[in-house]
């Protein structure tokens, strides 16, 4: 850390898991090195990361698509909510606070919306109605995206810049 800070390093990409990422968090916020710092998307969740982090997660940066369940602006979230009690009725109430539990069931979602949309209910037309997915709403997405397939077998296409500001994440503005 101190190598990064005599030679300048004023922006950092982390990618480690959650409990190593909150543990450097900490330790750069101990030394006083605060550079701009970026967390990938998976591991940025409020669960595993930003809370262990406490107030040294404060002002870094992810790019997202999803819904952080743990993260108190989604708590009245129609569809967080709907996500919690499906989570707790069929007895993994203890994930439902996890971000990738809630990839999972937007995975699911995705699934069931390729099959609605499957000419056929084979491998082949599976993946038609995966490719041909346009516009189609999930649960687990932020406000203002959908799913769009295209022949990469992609459905996410776009990610909100998010900056936390010690309590929850803020979308930054893109200009």
């Amino acid at each position: 850390m101190n190598e990064l800070r005599g030679a300048g390093v004023d922006v950092l990409f982390l990618s480690v898991g959650g409990a190593a990422q909150s543990a450097v968090l900490r330790l750069m916020d101990q030394v006083g090195y605060h550079p701009k710092i970026m967390l990938y998307s998976a591991q940025s969740d409020y669960t595993s990361t930003l809370t262990p982090a406490g107030p040294a997660a404060k002002g870094v940066f992810t790019t997202q698509w999803a819904k952080d369940p743990s993260d108190p602006r989604w708590a009245a979230d129609p569809a967080v909510r709907q996500f919690k009690k499906d989570m707790a009725e069929y007895g993994h109430a203890a994930d439902s606070g996890k971000l990738l539990a809630l990839n999972g069931y937007g995975a699911a979602a995705a699934v069931v919306a390729a099959l609605r949309g499957a000419p056929s209910l084979d491998g082949k037309g599976f993946l038609e109605g995966w490719d041909g997915l346009h516009g189609a709403v999930d649960p687990a997405l932020l406000p203002g995206m959908s799913l769009n397939g295209g022949s990469d077998g992609r459905l996410v296409r776009s990610y909100r810049v998010q900056r936390f500001d010690g309590r929850t994440w803020r979308f930054e503005d893109p200009s």
